[in-house]
């Protein structure tokens, strides 16, 4: 039995138009064999010379717009997380990778790859890209918050399965104990604190979520709460 309380992870997800893009993870791990562009960190393959020479030019071309690799990767996860939200997953690889190429060291990388592999609902891909950043952060709110979102979302399918609850449960605790005003983290609280039929918590979290700037609560979610825990 799946919750009534469905949420996401990004908005707008359940509105993207997916068009021409790749939109199931067979298809994208077919469409990866030609193009390793579509993998994560490039399938850390060895590259043609003359891939090389493009990767360095794009370097080149990028550290002549911002000041270090750091703010370059960070340019090119929001372009990145720009094209994610439009159901580009192809561009938003490509940008993401990029962002890797510039600075292999930036967590926020992985929560963009990890990102991609959730709208294709390859929850197992997601985590392993998240966890992979946390190695590098490991007091990344983005990555923690998200792994948490991924459990729930496999919980949500399964609800027999009570570890998964466990986990996102665990992981959301620990981002909202770094960050208690990431509205996203607080808002999947609220969730989780439902689905582990803890209504007192819910409401904690709903009433401070409400007070959070853009926060993710519509009026349809506020209704249902207040049914769920009057």
């Amino acid at each position: 039995m799946k919750y009534y309380f469905v949420f996401t992870i990004f908005v707008f997800c359940s509105t993207l138009s997916f068009g021409q893009q790749i939109s199931t993870y067979s298809d994208w791990v077919n469409a990866a064999k030609t193009d390793i562009r579509l993998l994560p960190m490039y399938g850390q393959e060895k590259k043609s010379k003359s891939q090389i020479k493009a990767d360095n030019e794009l370097i080149k071309q990028i550290l002549k717009e911002h000041r270090t690799h750091h703010e370059g990767s960070e340019h090119l996860i929001k372009l990145g997380f720009h094209y994610l939200f439009k159901g580009d997953l192809k561009t938003a690889m490509y940008r993401f990778n990029q962002s890797w190429l510039l600075d292999s060291t930036n967590a926020n990388t992985f929560w963009g790859l990890g990102g991609v592999y959730f709208y294709l609902s390859a929850y197992d891909e997601s985590l392993k890209m998240y966890k992979l950043g946390l190695e590098l952060d490991s007091l990344n709110t983005n990555l923690l918050t998200d792994i948490g979102a991924i459990y729930l979302t496999m919980y949500n399918a399964d609800n027999t399965k009570n570890e998964l609850l466990k986990e996102a449960i665990l992981y959301l605790k620990k981002s909202y104990q770094l960050n208690p005003n990431y509205s996203s983290t607080v808002y999947k609280m609220i969730i989780a604190s439902l689905y582990d039929g803890d209504c007192e918590m819910a409401k904690k979290y709903f009433d401070e979520c409400s007070k959070l700037e853009r926060n993710p609560i519509t009026e349809e979610f506020k209704n249902n709460f207040r049914t769920k825990c009057h």
